[in-house]
């Protein structure tokens, strides 16, 4: 059986800008030229695959959400966002929950790490949430 991995990142971008985080839509996969208002984030794939043999597209990815600021008084924010957003990953659990479209659902989610890491180059404040996640996903 050949399965078809699907792109779950607009979904969970998607499940990011839903969870009323002081980020609100300010959920991007690339950092903007000039960010309107802070804190942003910013979300992508940091590897995982497609379990073999699995009945569904069933899928184990790491992905990394960074929350960014814009100055040092942002910092606050950017925290806060990243409590928000930890606090989802637990609420999550092994409960399944639909994301996005609805065509993907989250089965499980992990953090492993949450790492204070100021932008060297801009000064920007940056907090960066490492985690997992297990996902089925149906194709469009």
């Amino acid at each position: 059986m050949s399965n078809t991995l699907v792109d779950v990142l607009p979904d969970l971008k998607a499940w990011l800008q839903s969870l009323n985080t002081l980020a609100g839509t300010r959920v991007f996969f690339r950092l903007p030229e000039k960010p309107s208002a802070a804190p942003f984030m910013r979300i992508s794939r940091s590897g995982g695959a497609v379990l073999p043999d699995s009945e569904v597209p069933l899928s184990v990815i790491r992905v990394t959400i960074e929350a960014w600021g814009m100055a040092n008084s942002d910092y606050d924010k950017v925290r806060q966002t990243v409590n928000a957003v930890e606090q989802a990953f637990h609420n999550i659990g092994f409960s399944p929950t639909p994301v996005g479209s609805g065509a993907s659902t989250i089965l499980w989610a992990e953090v492993d790490s949450i790492v204070d890491m100021p932008d060297p180059d801009m000064g920007w404040p940056r907090i960066v949430l490492l985690g997992r996640l297990g996902y089925k996903a149906t194709a469009g």
